[in-house]
């Protein structure tokens, strides 16, 4: 018996060791993601502040080949931290499967491959729709003046330079603004983030699971905040007044998808987990 007891107490031991050095290797993988993502962030701002201040103070024929690369050396340097920051944030949301309610939710839905597919997919229809909403894809009934190339415009405000007018056909091009690039993608992230959960509370159901219907409207609307405004918009049969009013507030309207990209993902798993108490 004795001996027994000093096996159990062994196991015991050597299992806590083990959760232990679980949670050490977990807070170290959570620690390495969040500095990737805070390198990704700090890469994306500082190339968008310090551009400007590389570009030289006049524009000779000598200047030329140093511009351009200066261009080239910035978009790389912007859409590789952009990058950086979506890794970052998705492997940090994806080591949360021991937290709360709604970090597991998402959690579980990240580590699985359909839930990663759901995110690249969606975030790419969305950053697609919002491309030619926003103008950034231009297809024109007209033919572009030049047939083919590419037009770098290096000197401007910070965040608007350098900016590169691309042709593809004499029917579509591409105007690439750092701005609106930037904000484009972050919400077509959060987008995709919203359409994981979305897509597994309809599995939930699927399953057998209750799901509160609140719930699959927040995170509808939330998944296209594009679609929402257009939907609004066509319901009220917007005036011109109203478009202006619209196109004034920018900013504001912007900011508030974001929140509620933010916020949406919490609130329709909260929903979910309420009504499917009050069912058991």
């Amino acid at each position: 018996m004795r001996f027994l007891h000093k096996r159990c107490d062994a196991v015991s031991q050597g299992s806590k060791r083990t959760s232990g050095n679980r949670h050490v290797l977990d807070m170290v993988q959570k620690s390495f993601f969040v500095l990737l993502a805070g390198i990704g962030l700090a890469g994306t701002f500082l190339s968008i502040i310090l551009y400007p201040l590389f570009l030289p103070r006049t524009i000779i024929t000598e200047h030329v080949p140093f511009i351009e690369s200066l261009g080239i050396a910035f978009y790389g340097i912007f859409f590789g931290s952009i990058m950086l920051v979506f890794l970052g944030v998705t492997k940090f949301l994806s080591l949360q499967e021991r937290e709360s309610t709604a970090m597991r939710v998402l959690a579980e839905a990240l580590n699985r491959r359909n839930g990663r597919n759901i995110l690249v997919t969606s975030g790419f229809l969305y950053g697609l729709l919002s491309a030619i909403v926003s103008g950034m894809l231009i297809f024109s009934q007209h033919n572009f003046h030049h047939t083919e190339g590419i037009v770098l415009i290096s000197y401007g405000p910070s965040g608007y330079a350098p900016t590169v007018a691309i042709t593809l056909t004499e029917n579509i091009g591409f105007l690439l603004i750092p701005i609106n690039a930037l904000i484009i993608a972050v919400l077509s992230y959060l987008v995709g983030i919203n359409a994981v959960v979305f897509f597994t509370m309809i599995n939930a159901k699927r399953s057998g699971k209750s799901l509160n219907m609140v719930g699959i409207m927040t995170g509808l609307f939330a998944s296209c905040p594009t679609c929402a405004s257009f939907y609004i918009l066509s319901g009220m049969a917007a005036s011109g007044s109203i478009m202006s009013i619209i196109s004034q507030n920018q900013i504001v309207i912007i900011a508030i998808s974001m929140i509620t990209l933010l916020v949406a993902p919490y609130v329709t798993i909260k929903l979910d987990s309420k009504s499917r108490c009050r069912l058991q």
